[in-house]
């Protein structure tokens, strides 16, 4: 507030004469701060911390100058000196924001027993980037796990692999590790030779870490993953429009069905989307030409999926390669993995109408 009458000041100087620059006047306001909190062992010297301002909802990842870590009387706190050297984003008042990694609702999806073990990338190994190539970022989370193509799906049987799914690059899971700062929702986006799925249907998680102290306190420890569900770092139109789909699980498919008592594939998609305001064309065919394409790998929940050539059958992708249909005569709407070779083979595009 003490800053408020110069830069005034200089705003009204700017309006007068557009060779003023005012812009130096704001450096010295955003160099540093002081903050205090709860202790958090992670925070030191060298790493960020992410800072949200609640009444601006400004966000922006800030370097820590100096850290003091207080335990007294069975309190632990912190105190830090920020950098402001990262200025923060804007963000539009108002406008939905996305959660941030592991702190999202997780529903539905299937528990299944887990074995994890901390990694660290290091470059020196050549193991600073996932199986893609693609760099590791620890700041995210996200891990190993039994992946489609990894190794030969011979070793397990067909019955296996129908009640024990391996996953996708970019397939979204629950981790559930015992230590909080590490529960939550993880990207699969690597894979390994121990990376596998156990007989007695235990599978093998390996989690990055961005140092080798962090990583060897984790160590190795057993819990439980959920494949499945769908994470709640969609926006509430998505999380809308998959919970209205989901009260018609198992209703009647009829051709020309336009609900509610019954649905043809497209017929399904109409009814769902009109209850965000989204008015889709009738047919599949038409549907798969509206919003904007989006790559398989890059699916969100709340897209739309087509199969066959030329389309004519569409789904709704609710998250961790599963969608939402209504698939033939004679059957009922239900749920289905992009992943079962039918879909697979079949598949022709994807779009985001939200």
């Amino acid at each position: 507030f003490k800053n408020v009458g110069v830069i005034m000041q200089k705003v009204i100087q700017q309006q007068e004469n557009d060779t003023v620059d005012i812009d130096n006047e704001f450096k010295d306001i955003e160099r540093t701060c002081s903050l205090k909190g709860y202790g958090d062992i992670s925070c030191i010297t060298g790493r960020g911390v992410k800072v949200k301002d609640s009444y601006t909802k400004l966000i922006g990842l800030f370097y820590i100058d100096t850290d003091k870590h207080i335990w007294q009387n069975g309190d632990y706190q912190i105190e830090l000196e920020l950098n402001f050297q990262n200025i923060m984003d804007e963000k539009s008042a108002g406008q939905d924001e996305q959660k941030e990694d592991g702190s999202s609702e997780y529903t539905g999806g299937t528990e299944f027993p887990a074995e994890f073990t901390a990694y660290c990338p290091r470059k020196s190994e050549g193991g600073d980037t996932d199986c893609r190539k693609k760099k590791l970022d620890p700041s995210k989370k996200t891990c190993a796990a039994p992946m489609v193509g990894a190794f030969k799906q011979s070793y397990y049987t067909k019955d296996f692999l129908d009640k024990h799914p391996l996953l996708k690059y970019g397939d979204e899971i629950q981790l559930v590790t015992g230590v909080s700062n590490r529960d939550g929702t993880y990207k699969v986006n690597d894979v390994g030779s121990a990376i596998i799925i156990e007989k007695d249907g235990t599978y093998h998680i390996d989690i990055l870490f961005g140092n080798v102290e962090d990583m060897m306190a984790f160590g190795r420890r057993k819990g439980k993953i959920v494949i499945g569900g769908y994470a709640g770092n969609m926006t509430a139109r998505a999380k809308a429009v998959i919970a209205e789909a989901k009260k018609h699980l198992g209703k009647p498919y009829k051709w020309g069905g336009n609900g509610p008592s019954n649905f043809d594939c497209s017929g399904l998609m109409v009814y769902c989307f009109k209850k965000v305001n989204v008015n889709l064309p009738r047919t599949s065919s038409q549907q798969s030409k509206v919003g904007k394409k989006v790559e398989q790998s890059n699916l969100q929940a709340g897209d739309l999926v087509f199969f066959h050539n030329p389309v004519s059958h569409v789904g709704l992708y609710i998250g961790n390669g599963e969608f939402l249909h209504a698939p033939q005569t004679g059957d009922v709407v239900k749920i289905s993995k992009t992943s079962s070779s039918y879909y697979t083979k079949n598949f022709s595009t994807a779009r985001r109408v939200l």
